[in-house]
């Protein structure tokens, strides 16, 4: 087994064709979007400026990196830039001198540059002022690609007039599985499948972590540590109680509009160190498969559990994600026509915390995203 190299840089995705996309994306044909987008840029057409956000672990910089590998091909090392916003030392420097000083230099392709600002929620207000200059200025000779965790951060005059926004969502734990399970054979890591799969539902859709976790465990279980039943629950935080039971018992009460009872399963899922992660991302996919709530209502529903699990990652009160979520699923469970009682006082009490957390000027800003499919239709592939 190698330990020179981390996992999750051997294994990360070279092409389009290697991204792990939700089962959501797949079927909108979120692959075909990437590759119009390349087919785009690298035919001459019209410049685009990219805006990835979401959750941590969820694809944003390796998408970003594989659509650069694939327009730049040989250039890469040498067109292709890096940055991470979340320097606060660097940041204003980095935009008012580095990134011009790139800008001007002529690409080795003799094309453009492409430059990536990683995590760039966490810029300041001069920062992207500074920028929107930047992107003016170089309109033609750049193409930029944006990271954040929390798109509201990122001023309109940039999230809405200059880039395309496009939303990443956490992967299926299943999804991740299959993942960490071939990452396991081809590192012939001692591992059970009891182990593999514990990391992939513990890792709340960041597959980043998940791969992480894997080496970390590979070597151990290398070194004699042996995954037992017992010990996995306890790395788990000792819960004695099943995320999936917990979803099961919250979607029936949902149905029946039993607030009070989703409350107090909330409540005991908490004090039982149930990670909120799991609950999340398993409802959501379930009511997405099982329940019939429209186009409009699952991308809602994926959004706010995307946004949810990136406040969680920042250290919100888990109670006000659960609740925020499972509030949102009953209200769709009955497509909007009956009334349920306390269901739309939770969701506006929902809101009031949400829009304290925001000052009114950032909350202003946050874009409005299309779905996938409107993004399909706004952009062919060259040559159809």
């Amino acid at each position: 087994m190698e330990r020179e190299l981390m996992w999750v840089d051997k294994y990360e995705p070279k092409s389009i064709d290697e991204l792990l996309l939700p089962d959501e994306y797949e079927k909108a044909g979120f692959r075909k979007l990437l590759k119009s987008i390349v087919e785009t840029v690298k035919g001459g057409g019209p410049q685009l400026h990219l805006f990835f956000y979401g959750p941590p672990g969820c694809g944003k910089t390796t998408t970003a990196r594989v659509i650069a590998r694939e327009i730049l091909g040989e250039y890469v090392d040498t067109d292709f830039h890096e940055f991470n916003a979340s320097s606060e030392a660097r940041g204003i420097d980095t935009i008012r001198t580095e990134i011009p000083e790139v800008c001007a230099q002529v690409p080795m392709s003799g094309k453009l540059h492409i430059i990536l600002l990683d995590e760039y929620d966490s810029s300041s207000q001069a920062s992207q002022k500074a920028l929107r200059a930047t992107m003016n200025k170089y309109q033609s000779e750049v193409m930029f690609i944006l990271t954040a965790n929390y798109p509201e951060k990122i001023e309109a005059a940039i999230s809405k007039s200059r880039v395309l926004a496009i939303p990443f969502l956490p992967l299926s734990s299943q999804k991740i599985y299959e993942r960490l399970t071939y990452i396991a054979t081809e590192e012939k890591a001692r591992l059970s499948d009891e182990a593999i799969r514990h990391i992939a539902e513990e890792c709340g859709g960041d597959v980043r972590r998940a791969i992480t976790q894997l080496q970390t465990y590979a070597m151990l279980a290398e070194s004699g540590t042996e995954f037992t039943t017992e010990l996995l629950d306890i790395l788990k935080g000792a819960s004695a109680i099943d995320p999936y039971a917990i979803i099961d018992r919250c979607l029936e009460y949902a149905q029946s509009t039993q607030i009070t009872k989703i409350e107090e399963e909330l409540v005991s899922a908490i004090a039982n160190n149930v990670n909120p992660r799991a609950v999340i991302t398993g409802a959501i996919r379930r009511v997405v498969k099982e329940y019939d709530i429209g186009t409009a209502s699952a991308y809602e529903l994926t959004k706010l559990g995307a946004e949810a699990i990136g406040r969680l990652n920042s250290g919100t009160d888990p109670y006000i994600e659960l609740l925020a979520v499972f509030a949102l699923i009953t209200k769709q469970l009955h497509n909007g026509k009956t009334k349920r009682r306390g269901v739309e006082n939770i969701l506006e009490d929902i809101a009031d915390i949400t829009e304290e957390r925001v000052e009114t000027k950032q909350a202003s800003s946050t874009p409005s995203i299309p779905n996938v499919n409107d993004l399909l239709k706004s952009l062919k592939p060259i040559g159809n």
